[in-house]
């Protein structure tokens, strides 16, 4: 049971037992007011904790509304602020997708050139990283910011680990054009979050890489 749906619960139970207790009551009025005064006199014990736990239900619920009200709030907030770093983060990544499709591109000529390309390789955006996972933990849970952002993070990762893991056999023209065009498709990932990162509109066109 999750412990967001126990207030509910109680409050459920506290409504179940008033409305028993209020047709009990009902039935009993039938016989006239002195039958309900000789049943509330005999029940007294019951009928003050049953309006007792009424009570609380009813004080509960509303704490528990308040609470839920105060953390979306909070929560909204929070993601306000993350997003207010977007752009930026956006910017380091696309940046880091430049300089990684840069020494892809210059991969083609490493036979002839005695240098090599990877030998400088950029290190991933970690501090957009942070951006994107604070972004993730503050959207609401079914805004699909939360994948976009995932799918960049696990994208970035995927070109380092290659770029780190390239061998000798592994530097083609047909692998090199492989990895731009991956590159390239996560770099329009990216550039498709800039209007939702300065709040310029709140719908983001899914882009799917197949490579």
């Amino acid at each position: 049971m999750k412990k967001d749906y126990i207030p509910i619960y109680l409050t459920v139970i506290c409504y179940s037992y008033t409305a028993l207790l209020a047709y009990v009551l009902f039935q009993t009025y039938e016989n006239g007011w002195n039958a309900v005064y000789a049943f509330l006199l005999e029940w007294q014990t019951l009928v003050g904790t049953i309006l007792a736990a009424f009570l609380a239900g009813c004080i509960s619920f509303i704490i528990y509304k308040i609470t839920k009200y105060s953390e979306e709030e909070q929560r909204k907030r929070n993601f306000i602020a993350e997003r207010a770093m977007l752009p930026h983060a956006l910017s380091e990544v696309s940046d880091y997708c430049d300089e990684v499709a840069v020494i892809w591109g210059k991969l083609f000529n490493v036979p002839d050139d005695e240098s090599d390309p990877t030998e400088n390789t950029p290190k991933p955006p970690l501090e957009a990283f942070v951006v994107f996972q604070n972004c993730i933990r503050h959207s609401r849970p079914d805004h699909v910011i939360s994948n976009f952002l995932a799918s960049i993070i696990q994208d970035i990762q995927v070109i380092d680990s290659r770029l780190k893991g390239l061998t000798p056999a592994g530097i083609d023209w047909e692998n090199c054009i492989k990895q731009l065009i991956f590159i390239c498709g996560v770099r329009a990932k990216t550039e498709n979050l800039f209007d939702f990162a300065r709040g310029k509109t709140g719908v983001i066109q899914p882009i799917k890489i197949e490579v």
